[in-house]
């Protein structure tokens, strides 16, 4: 029989399984992809020094390990499927595990919002192009009373003429193609539209793009002709009221992405799934965290299960999906220096000393604080948190 000291990662694993298995989830839940590695090395080392183990269960902790690699693996899932296999080992006798008490937040549900940002992947990328064997023309945006905004040297990277129908494609910048659709109307006159779309399908292209997009929407007019000769002028009806407020919305969700990749050195990609407004506030939240702001979090915080009145709930980092994009959580302290924690009793199904805790917002404050040990060492903290600062969104009118 081998006993595991209490401070062991496979104990750690069991508090957090739990969780999982009492249909809470706790934020740790979606880090379980890389934290099971840990868990299944201790198995291995204690199955190996255990007299009473068997090669049926160490043939279970290949096929357990083999789940976990799958492409398919869901965490939640095989984080229980671990637990009842360890269940097993310590009814067998092969292992004892001394569970310790452990201090655990359960986050309250995320609220069901509708859909702030749709998906990004279907912007339309185009082949990878050489602009040195194209012509080029100059573009110009002005703003509604003509002043200049801002003006490019743009190679043509494609044209496609049918009949009297042309569709121009200008290479404003690396990554961003500037589309120029014209067809004839009567009396001479022409319909023109343009769009503005990423070269590349992924990033940076696309956010690149969107703070050109942003630039033309706001202007009042594109001026197109070549370099050093006359130029057509192309009125443009721009965006106001909320169209502007999405165009806005959007290009700063890229920035946030893109400023998040290179804050944690991991790559995110773009969002494949609708964006909520709950998302879109996390993920500005985490790009604060990650700066090492202090951050306006909930009106309410979840849970909290420990062995002592807290000052601040720990979370240990984690990986958020939302929008089908994973970002890096760093490990959070939520709570207010001057928040109310109340202690509603004992958890005996988690330990001995594990009892329950809730907190309550000091008067005239209308929303908890939340920071990183990571990226803001001490707690020697401001009682007030940097603002969000997002286009559209109130804080004071969040509903969560």
């Amino acid at each position: 029989m081998t006993s595991i000291p209490p401070a062991d990662t496979v104990a750690r694993f069991l508090v957090r399984a739990r969780q999982i298995e009492q249909g809470v989830r706790p934020l740790t839940a979606d880090g379980e992809p890389t934290f099971y590695p840990k868990v299944l090395s201790a198995v291995w080392r204690l199955l190996d020094e255990s007299p009473t183990s068997t090669a049926r269960q160490h043939d279970q902790l290949t096929e357990l390990n083999a789940a976990w690699n799958a492409d398919d693996a869901e965490p939640a899932a095989l984080a229980l499927r671990t637990l009842r296999f360890l269940d097993q080992l310590r009814e067998s006798g092969a292992l004892t595990i001394d569970v310790p008490p452990a201090t655990v937040y359960v986050p309250p549900p995320a609220p069901e919002l509708p859909s702030l940002l749709e998906p990004l992947s279907d912007l339309e990328p185009l082949p990878e192009l050489d602009p040195a064997q194209h012509k080029r023309f100059r573009v110009e945006l002005k703003a509604i009373d003509g002043s200049p905004v801002a003006d490019y040297d743009a190679p043509v990277v494609g044209q496609t003429v049918e009949g009297r129908n042309t569709d121009l494609r200008l290479l404003i910048t690396d990554g961003v193609i500037l589309r120029i659709m014209m067809a004839p109307l009567p009396e001479g006159e022409f319909d023109v539209r343009v769009r503005v779309v990423p070269a590349r399908l992924d990033l940076r292209s696309a956010h690149a793009a969107k703070v050109f997009e942003l630039a033309v929407v706001r202007a009042g007019a594109m001026l197109l002709g070549a370099p050093g000769g006359k130029s057509v002028e192309l009125p443009l009806a721009g965006a106001t009221g909320d169209n502007l407020v999405w165009q806005q919305r959007l290009t700063e969700l890229l920035a946030d992405l893109i400023d998040l990749e290179e804050l944690t050195g991991r790559e995110i990609g773009l969002p494949t799934r609708p964006i909520t407004l709950f998302d879109r506030v996390r993920i500005r939240q985490l790009r604060q965290l990650w700066r090492g702001e202090v951050v306006a979090w909930d009106r309410v915080l979840g849970q909290l299960l420990g062995n002592g009145v807290p000052r601040w709930a720990a979370v240990p980092p984690s990986v958020l999906d939302v929008g089908g994009v994973r970002i890096p959580t760093p490990a959070l302290r939520l709570g207010h220096p001057d928040a109310v924690w109340h202690d509603n009793g004992p958890v005996p199904e988690l330990g001995p000393d594990t009892r329950h805790f809730t907190a309550t917002r000091p008067d005239g404050v209308s929303r908890f604080l939340a920071w990183s040990p990571q990226t803001r060492p001490g707690d020697d903290l401001p009682d007030t948190a940097e603002p969000w600062r997002l286009p559209g969104v109130g804080e004071a009118d969040c509903p969560f």
